[in-house]
């Protein structure tokens, strides 16, 4: 009995160990060994994985930073010389309002000298004028003084004759008279 029950046991306990438990230990426990290698190798690739995406992320979250900080240093650059322009253009525009309002002052300037000039001209014109019609008044005064005195001669001169003729013909007169009378 013990010798049947201990092969009856080693039979069925090694038949049944070494048919299921045995060959599936054995094959378990390779492919178990195979999958820890494979599982190993498979989060290794996964890690190294993870690890280059992650590099690759910080490489290009540097990128991104060094580009946007190019595209500021860029954007500072582009915005100072548009900055710069703008005061430029500014400063152009500054200078030609200041030209325009030169010329705009030089054009009145020599509006005003002109009509000046020509007030100057005309008041010489009209001085001039003055003192040739004054000098002609003159003339004329002592022309006409000069004629005055004359005329008042010859208008005395004039009377005198005519006294002297009203004398004579008074006398005349009279003495008719007085012929007739005696």
């Amino acid at each position: 009995d013990d010798s049947s029950d201990d092969s009856s046991d080693d039979s069925s306990d090694g038949s049944s160990n070494d048919s299921s438990d045995g060959s599936s230990n054995d094959s378990s426990d390779d492919n178990f060994g195979n999958n820890e290698l494979y599982l190993d190798k498979r989060v290794k690739r996964m890690l190294v994985q993870k690890n280059k995406m992650k590099n690759e992320k910080k490489a290009k979250g540097k990128d991104d930073k060094k580009k946007k900080m190019k595209r500021k240093g860029q954007n500072e650059v582009e915005r100072k010389k548009k900055r710069e322009d703008d005061e430029r253009k500014k400063e152009d525009e500054r200078k030609k309002g200041r030209r325009k309002e030169e010329e705009r002052r030089k054009k009145k300037k020599d509006e005003r000298k002109k009509i000046g000039e020509e007030k100057d001209k005309r008041r010489k014109k009209e001085d001039k004028e003055k003192k040739t019609k004054v000098k002609n008044e003159g003339k004329m005064r002592v022309r006409n003084e000069s004629e005055t005195k004359e005329m008042r001669k010859k208008i005395k001169k004039r009377k005198g004759e005519r006294n002297r003729k009203k004398k004579k013909d008074g006398n005349k007169r009279n003495t008719k008279e007085e012929s007739e009378k005696k």
